[in-house]
């Protein structure tokens, strides 16, 4: 746990960084910007960056000698803001359309999707053969890979769009919806709350997507993009990106949340959270 704790302090050490002189900072940082709506991959605890993403991409940032400001909106105004080219994106996934418009990074990240589904109410859904014709629960703007798309587009089976994950779940518990597809961190993020003891999930991941950090075409981010594709590979090669990833979702419930802020603002020597903590935005849609 000490272990953990250092090594997330150092991370969101970086993001903090940025707050020292916030007028250096925004002539100086690159903002990349985060869905919102996607614990655990991004989570906000009173304007402190938390989640997979922020300390995956805290870490090769850092690594790479480049500042950064976080930005947190919803996925749709994080896209609008990517094709403008004002900000860069954090765990994104990679399309045809997208390929045109944006420069990757390495993957940084391999999203695991399954399906969950009410067992109360429905048959057991183990692939996605079993969902033709059926009501699936997805998340408005979100790609689920040219698999996934491919399927939508051709209607093997309905879907209905909301804001978020959290929402399909309470859908599905109320047999609005006969299935979801989400990430398997995201689903043990939100099953972990206890109130969906109904919703079973399918036994292996239907299918995976690797995530990346990306930009708007422009050759003024090929160096960059080197040196974090330098970074990215020597994290991974040391097990530092997995062990960040492992060792939050294992201590989720050990993280500052806003419920507790201040204790960890009065205990910073047992609590995974900077002094000073700054990532702007607003997270309204």
């Amino acid at each position: 746990m000490v272990k953990l704790r250092s090594l997330i302090f150092t991370v969101l050490s970086a993001w903090a960084a940025c707050a020292s002189n916030i007028a250096n900072a925004e002539n100086s940082a690159l903002t990349l910007g985060f869905d919102i709506g996607s614990p655990p991959f991004f989570d906000m605890k009173n304007g402190c960056p938390s989640g997979i993403y922020p300390l995956i991409t805290g870490a090769i940032f850092q690594d790479a000698g480049q500042p950064i400001i976080g930005y947190p909106a919803p996925f749709r105004r994080v896209l609008a803001k990517l094709d403008l080219g004002v900000w860069g994106a954090g765990g994104i996934l990679k399309t045809p359309e997208r390929m045109a418009k944006y420069d990757y990074t390495d993957a940084i990240y391999v999203e695991n999707n399954v399906i969950y589904f009410n067992r109360k109410k429905q048959h057991d859904f183990q692939t996605l053969a079993d969902l033709q014709g059926k009501r699936i629960g997805v998340v408005q703007g979100w790609s689920y890979g040219e698999k996934l798309d491919e399927l939508i587009n051709n209607k093997f089976f309905s879907v209905e769009a909301v804001n978020s994950d959290l929402t399909n779940f309470k859908k599905l518990k109320l047999g609005r919806i006969d299935a979801l597809i989400t990430i398997r961190d995201v689903g043990a993020s939100i099953m972990a709350k206890g109130e969906f003891d109904d919703l079973a999930i399918s036994r292996i991941p239907v299918f995976s997507n690797s995530t990346y950090i990306a930009f708007k075409k422009n050759s003024i981010h090929e160096n960059l993009i080197r040196r974090l594709n330098y970074s990215i590979k020597k994290l991974n090669n040391t097990g530092q990106l997995a062990y960040l990833v492992k060792s939050y979702l294992q201590n989720l419930q050990d993280l500052p949340s806003g419920e507790n802020f201040e204790e960890g603002h009065q205990n910073l020597n047992s609590r995974a959270v900077p002094e000073v903590c700054y990532l702007r935005g607003n997270t309204s849609d």
